[in-house]
């Protein structure tokens, strides 16, 4: 995969408009995840899928905006459900397109020092019906995606099918080969459409990515992150 793109999209992120948003990192024991705060009191809704035995940037945002409700998934319960549980409600199965069960990527239990992965047959549920018929939510304002390959199942119905007000993803083409195509063909339908706009990209090593997108269309997102604008 060419990537060119990462260190010229970076430009975006010291554009003024950008800068003027104060996009704030959150901190985990591995990665940043980043947001924007919102300009308003109004309650705010959280979705972690992967939660990988750390909350930690989960556990600064619910300090820095407490009126947050969140909402987490991962196929491996433990330590998951105990950590997650704490401050949010778990749920203990694994998000991809189809319902059933599913070779995934996880991080075991007994793997917590190592962060050791290997390979699963784990419980699946459908992303959209997730989020739509069990969380019953219509909108998110923060979504934090890092599932170890599983989220080419799903990355297309990011475009209409749900809403989310910004999200941070992972994406691993280095674990499904196959996903390179499909995360191209989404940045690209991203650039078409013009509903989110990239900031924070980072290449972490062979066929991983990390991004943060905005929702720069959503008037509902507009008016609650950027009544500035």
């Amino acid at each position: 995969m060419n990537l060119e793109w990462v260190s010229k999209a970076s430009i975006c992120d010291k554009l003024p408009i950008f800068e003027d948003l104060k996009v704030i990192p959150f901190n985990n024991q591995h990665e940043t995840k980043w947001a924007v705060m919102p300009k308003c009191k109004e309650e705010n809704i959280l979705v972690t899928l992967g939660v990988g035995h750390d909350t930690t940037a989960e556990e600064r945002l619910n300090r820095t905006i407490p009126n947050t409700k969140f909402y987490g998934a991962d196929p491996i319960i433990e330590p998951n459900r105990q950590m997650y549980s704490a401050f949010g409600k778990f749920f203990p199965f694994a998000i991809g397109k189809e319902p059933g069960f599913t070779k995934f990527r996880v991080l075991p239990n007994q793997s917590q020092k190592t962060r050791k992965y290997v390979y699963q047959d784990v419980t699946t549920i459908p992303f959209v019906y997730f989020l739509h018929d069990i969380l019953k939510l219509q909108k998110i304002d923060f979504a934090w995606i890092d599932i170890e390959g599983g989220e080419f199942e799903f990355l297309e119905k990011i475009h209409n099918d749900v809403q989310f007000c910004q999200f941070n993803i992972e994406v691993h083409s280095r674990f499904a080969p196959a996903g390179a195509q499909v995360f191209h063909d989404f940045i690209f339908r991203v650039l078409e459409e013009q509903k989110y706009v990239f900031l924070q990209s980072m290449h972490t090593g062979g066929g991983v990515h990390r991004m943060f997108f905005l929702n720069v269309q959503d008037k509902e997102c507009l008016a609650k992150y950027f009544n500035n604008y």
